[in-house]
Order: structure tokens, then C-alpha cells, then sequence
């Protein structure tokens, strides 16, 4: 008798243990995708405030060296920045991309109107 109340006994612990590691493990896999959806929002921020700012900068900037471009084109070249410094890739090899990721948009915009 005194074996099965040991068993018993011990089964329930490993029960409630794994029960308080699983809630544990269940509430600390949607917090990080909470962090990380807050996290993606705030860049998206970011990325939207710098595309502003380099709008108005291009908008007011009287120097033919610096031209007017549409609105999603900064954005996708500001965005694909913040990609790539989250990924710690942004650098003389990877510009490229930002250039990419640039002229892709361009495309996207004026295939039916030519500049």
C-alpha cells in the first residue's frame, strides 16, 4: 500500500510540474510574439517617419543633385534600411539591396507612365 501512495504521489507532482511548465512555456511564447509584433509596428513607425522626412528634404531642397521621388519609394528604401541594420547587414556590400529594393519600387509605379 505504502508503494502505490509513493507512486501516486509522485505522478502528481510530475503532473503538476510539467502542468506549471507548459503554462510557463505557453505564456512566454506569446509574450515574445506580443514584443515582436510591437517591435515590427515600431519600425514601421520609424520607417514611415524617415520616408517623410526625406520627402519633405527632397520636396524643399532647391540642389538638381537631389530629386523628388514618390512616397513609396522612400518608404520601401527606408524600410529595407531598417531591415537590413536589424539584421546587421547594412554596409557597402549590401547597399545594393537598398538600391534594389529602390529601383523594384520605381518600376512597380511608373511601368504604364515613362519618367
Amino acid at each position: 500500500m505504502e508503494l502505490s501512495s509513493a507512486i501516486s504521489g509522485f505522478l502528481g507532482a510530475l503532473i503538476g510540474s510539467l502542468a506549471s511548465i507548459t503554462t510557463l512555456l505557453i505564456k512566454e511564447r506569446y509574450q515574445y510574439k506580443r514584443e515582436k509584433d510591437q517591435y515590427r509596428r515600431e519600425m514601421k513607425k520609424l520607417a514611415i517617419g524617415m520616408a517623410m522626412e526625406d520627402y519633405k528634404f527632397r520636396i524643399t531642397n532647391e540642389s538638381e543633385k537631389v530629386r523628388p521621388a514618390a512616397a513609396p519609394i522612400l518608404l520601401a528604401y527606408h524600410a529595407k534600411m531598417i531591415e537590413l541594420l536589424n539584421d546587421d547587414r547594412l554596409n557597402p556590400e549590401n547597399a545594393d539591396e537598398l538600391l534594389k529594393v529602390q529601383m523594384e519600387m520605381h518600376k512597380a509605379l511608373y511601368k504604364n507612365y515613362p519618367t
